[in-house]
């Protein structure tokens, strides 16, 4: 048995049950205990389901019985599963699934404390996160004593990108996402008003930027740069902080790319690691279809 199914307090937060159901709007949590993680079941429009893990990454231990996992969901019925896991793999431990590189992820390593590690963002970054300082106070906060105002930046960002599926958290998930152990928020303040928002994952020494949202104001601001540095202060003594990848594939030279990038130290990849549970009924579901999308029959 994997280490740390006796209580979610014990797993990653994105193992966890409570936070698969959080992705209720995507699919139903599904326990794989030999991975130590939960996984979403989805409804297939052709008949039956597949697998996808949980967004934005299926957090595997480092023990996970893969091919008893596998076992399991193919014994389930599944048609195919999908996971998109971290750097924290090697792809040549994960029996039966096919892995391929995916996007870039903008990696803090080390900590403060350390020669090599030491955080240091980019000239201009340091720019900008003065610039914010002087109007934005940022500082650690608990999610759940500000979800109203979280929800209205969050909704404020769901216009602004024009985002859609999995993106499209409703309320109720991020009520559920406040309660979980190792979610940890941080908020800046102009006064009394909260212009930015940043919610990490922490665990064992690495921590993740879940998602980060600004008001209007927050944007003329640039808030989010003080909050980012305030965060990453935080976990001056993690081994690994992800601020995660670009809005696409690769190594990217976009925004989002550019204002991960200066946090940070390095990149790594992280993988998109699939398979076929059930060939016979994924051949039917996918018919004539050709495209490089995994599962087919969803592209």
């Amino acid at each position: 048995m994997v280490p740390g199914r006796e209580g979610d307090e014990l797993m990653h937060p994105y193992s966890t049950a409570a936070y698969a159901a959080t992705l209720s709007h995507v699919g139903h949590p599904f326990d794989v205990p030999e991975w130590g993680t939960h996984v979403i079941a989805r409804s297939i429009p052709g008949g039956g389901a597949d697998i996808i893990g949980t967004y934005p990454i299926c957090a595997l231990p480092s023990d996970a019985d893969i091919a008893g996992g596998m076992k399991r969901l193919k014994d389930a019925g599944f048609v195919s599963v999908t996971l998109v896991l971290d750097n924290h793999h090697r792809p040549d431990r994960l029996p039966g699934l096919y892995v391929r590189e995916f996007k870039q992820h903008y990696i803090h390593e080390g900590n403060q404390n350390s020669i090599a590690g030491g955080y240091r963002p980019s000239q201009d970054h340091r720019y900008k996160i003065r610039r914010s300082r002087r109007h934005v106070d940022a500082r650690p906060i608990k999610l759940a004593g500000y979800l109203n105002e979280w929800c209205a930046l969050y909704d404020g960002l769901v216009k602004r990108h024009i985002l859609s599926g999995v993106h499209v958290f409703p309320r109720e998930s991020f009520a559920s996402l406040s309660q979980i152990g190792g979610i940890e928020a941080f908020g800046g303040f102009v006064g009394d008003e909260l212009v930015c928002i940043s919610i990490w994952a922490a665990h064992e020494g690495r921590a993740y930027s879940h998602l980060v949202a600004s008001s209007e104001r927050g944007y003329e601001l640039r808030a989010s740069y003080a909050v980012m540095d305030a965060a990453i202060r935080n976990y001056a003594d993690f081994d690994v902080i992800n601020l995660g990848g670009s809005a696409g594939p690769g190594d990217r030279d976009d925004g989002l790319s550019q204002y991960k990038r200066g946090f940070c130290n390095t990149t790594s990849p992280s993988w998109l690691a699939t398979a076929i549970l059930d060939d016979e009924a994924y051949d039917k579901l996918s018919g004539d279809k050709v495209t490089e999308f995994f599962p087919s029959y969803r592209g």
